[in-house]
């Protein structure tokens, strides 16, 4: 039994860089010359049992690779054993679609074996085209020639086009938002697919973008660009939720640390990068890579930029700008059914006994009586010592949104002090 030991500092160094490292000295130590296999067959490095969608794209990958003709060598890290890494240099081409993981490894195959890299990642509908061709490209340098299908072939059915992504971008409904800025936070082979998929094949305008791998700064900044100006380049939380809050865009891409952020601002978020939450980690089949994945995409920015935008969703911590209390408080009210006064009663509505019906209220009153006093300007309330005790306890990233609704509440029911009676009277009216 051979024993390796990877001495990774958890106090200095990034899990994803320590994951790199290890993989990439897994792969020096076990990795043996030998020929390559009779058939053209890739490597598959970089998907990872905890990685952004990385069962999913290994699936499209292979779906794409199938309609070329293409064998799968080995898949690496996820389901690799000792004797697979054996099996690396076997390959005649290795495919690394992500900078985070798999990247060094794949170099190193390239440098010590001969064997190519492809080393971009197919985000989009164009970039998949050019990934096709780039690999097909590489495959024939290697001595074998990879005919191109018919883009029908990529397609889940075989028949039809292999994205509706240039569909979607032309209708009317895109028009109704593809015009608002989008803010981009993430790793770094993420935020630069999204980037450019945003921009490119959405047209909609990049507010700002950023990433937390540090080490991979300086490309994903020649990346991008003329796409934005100044990357921000952080791995603390508050830097970008501060970022956010001086851009205000319309769609935040981002961690589920920038989900949190957009929920105390009200925005419009989509999770496109590690770290995740377990809703992030889905069963059914949503790729970011590939065909598939740019429809998946495009689908995932259209649901979150449309519902976004209407206001009949309910917030967590509100009422998500509805404006139906104060609509239903100033709207006349229905006129009673006459079954609902005969049942109680038969007698005339004019004696007493209407005063023991249930809703009084909505019996006309006389033209002889003066009608009620307006109600009285409303006055920003003040804060209890008990409700602030209370309100610490709900999480920072929601906070603002509750005391801005029980504030409101407080205003609407004449409330001057908001005590800590008043604050639950508010969280169970709001639903909070």
């Amino acid at each position: 039994c051979e024993v390796m030991v990877y001495d990774a500092n958890p106090y200095r160094m990034q899990e994803i860089v320590a994951a790199e490292s290890l993989f990439t000295d897994l792969v020096k130590r076990f990795a043996q010359p030998q020929p390559r296999t009779e058939h053209p067959t890739v490597n598959i490095l970089g998907p990872a049992s905890l990685g952004f969608h990385a069962r999913h794209d290994l699936i499209s990958l292979r779906r794409m690779l199938k309609t070329l003709g293409i064998e799968v060598n080995v898949v690496a890290p996820w389901g690799a054993t000792i004797d697979d890494l054996r099996r690396l240099p076997a390959a005649w081409l290795t495919i690394a679609p992500y900078r985070e993981l798999g990247l060094r490894a794949a170099t190193y195959l390239e440098e010590q074996f001969g064997v190519p890299a492809l080393l971009d990642a197919p985000i989009g509908v164009q970039p998949t085209l050019r990934w096709i061709e780039r690999l097909r490209e590489l495959l024939a340098q290697a001595g074998v020639t990879i005919p191109m299908p018919p883009l029908t072939a990529f397609s889940l059915d075989g028949m039809s086009a292999p994205s509706a992504v240039p569909w979607l971008a032309r209708t009317a409904d895109m028009d109704s938002f593809s015009g608002k800025p989008a803010f981009v936070f993430g790793d770094a082979t993420h935020v630069v697919g999204i980037t450019r998929f945003l921009s490119d094949e959405l047209g909609m305008p990049i507010a700002g973008a950023g990433t937390y791998v540090k080490h991979q700064a300086d490309w994903v900044r020649e990346q991008l660009a003329g796409y934005v100006d100044d990357l921000l380049v952080t791995d603390e939380f508050q830097t970008v939720a501060n970022r956010i809050a001086e851009l205000r865009p319309e769609l935040v891409c981002g961690t589920q640390m920038e989900r949190h952020t957009s929920r105390r601002y009200n925005l419009n978020c989509m999770v496109i990068s590690p770290p995740t939450h377990i809703e992030n980690h889905l069963l059914a089949y949503r790729p970011f890579l590939g065909f598939d994945g740019a429809d998946v995409i495009a689908d995932e920015v259209y649901t979150t930029c449309t519902l976004g935008m209407e206001k009949h969703l309910i917030d967590l911590f509100g009422d998500a700008g509805l404006d139906l209390p104060e609509q239903a408080k100033t709207a006349a009210p229905p006129e009673p059914a006459p079954v609902a006064v005969t049942v109680e009663s038969p007698k005339p509505v004019t004696e007493p006994v209407v005063a023991t019906v249930a809703a009084p209220a909505t019996v006309a009153a006389p033209a002889s009586v003066a009608p009620p006093p307006a109600p009285a300007a409303p006055v920003d309330p003040v804060w209890a010592a008990d409700a602030e005790a209370m309100l610490k306890k709900v999480p920072f990233f929601v906070r603002g949104r509750v005391r801005g609704n029980v504030e409101k509440y407080a205003r609407q029911h004449g409330h001057a002090v908001i005590t800590a009676q008043v604050l639950l009277a508010a969280k169970e009216e709001l639903g909070a």
